[in-house]
Formats: structure tokens, C-alpha cells, sequence
């Protein structure tokens, strides 16, 4: 199964100029922590270089380039979609953490999201792209985080899954 892990502003910012445009959020750290360990997280070649060109620890990391001699030290390169869906189809998840091209490329396989919506609207140059909600997705969790010690915003963390195709 296909996942996808997203945090975003009101407006859908995701990103401004390669980084995130809002404060350190430790429970968003936590959360995604505890939603991606021990399992392949899927990113592209700017997410990866976002991290410092390094793996993050615990997790298969596979980067996405098209770009056949690009360098990802520690980390499984590949360079389609198809090839993630080929070597992956026995998992039970696949976690794909973004950016905003690769959340593009797999949205058409994603069975769940998994949301932290930020209530708060950010400038930046880089959107998660455009999820019919309603009509394809419903909410199966939702958890109200408020501004303070974990948090310097309000959060919603919210868990969607693709309504089944008739």
C-alpha cells in the first residue's frame, strides 16, 4: 500500500525555497517518527538533499531521481514510479514523504494520507498538489493538537483513506 505523509499550511504550502516554512514542530516530528519507522520512505532529489544529502535512520530510504548517475549515498536510487511500485508490491506500507513532484507522481496510487494540517497560512513557493477531498477521501482519524509546549501552532493530524472504486 501506497502512503503518503504531508505536512501543510492553510494554503497548502508545503515548502519555500527548498525548505519548510514553519518552526520546528516537535509533535509532527514525533508523529511522523512513529509513522514511518522500519518502513521505505519514498522522497525525491531535492527532499533528499533538503535532509542534508543522509538517510534518516531506521528506514529504507529510497530517492527518486531521473537523473541516472546522481549519488545518494546509503539510500536505494531509483528513477520511476513503476520501479517503486515493482520492487515494493509485497510491503504492507510505503511511506512517500514528498516533495511536491513525487506526491504528484504517486497520489493516483495512495490508498491513505496521512495529514498534519498547520493552522496557519505560510508563504512559499512549493504546494501539495490538489486532492479532490471529499469525493475521494474520507477521514478515518483526526486529532486536534493546540499551540504549546509540543507545538508552536494549532494542528490537526488527520489520517485519510481512499473511498474504494466502484
Amino acid at each position: 500500500m501506497i502512503s503518503i505523509v504531508v505536512a501543510m499550511g492553510k494554503n497548502h504550502v508545503i515548502g519555500v525555497g527548498g525548505k519548510l516554512p514553519w518552526l520546528r514542530i516537535p509533535a509532527d516530528m514525533r508523529r511522523f517518527r512513529e509513522l514511518t519507522l522500519g518502513k521505505p520512505v519514498v522522497m525525491g532529489r531535492k527532499t533528499f538533499e533538503s535532509l542534508g544529502r543522509k538517510p534518516l535512520r531506521g528506514r529504507l530510504n529510497v530517492v527518486l531521481s531521473r537523473d541516472r548517475r546522481y549519488k545518494a549515498p546509503n539510500c536505494l536510487l531509483l528513477h520511476s514510479v513503476e520501479d517503486v511500485m515493482e520492487i515494493f508490491a509485497g510491503f504492507d506500507e510505503v511511506m512517500v514523504i514528498g516533495g511536491a513532484e513525487i506526491y504528484r507522481a504517486f497520489l493516483p496510487y495512495a490508498s491513505r494520507i496521512y495529514l498534519t494540517k498547520i493552522d496557519l497560512a505560510f508563504g512559499g513557493d512549493t504546494y501539495f498538489p490538489y486532492v479532490n477531498w471529499p469525493s475521494e477521501w474520507r477521514v478515518v482519524e483526526s486529532e486536534r493538537v493546540k499551540k504549546g509546549r509540543t507545538s508552536p501552532y494549532n494542528l490537526l493530524f488527520e489520517v485519510f483513506e481512499r473511498y474504494p472504486k466502484p
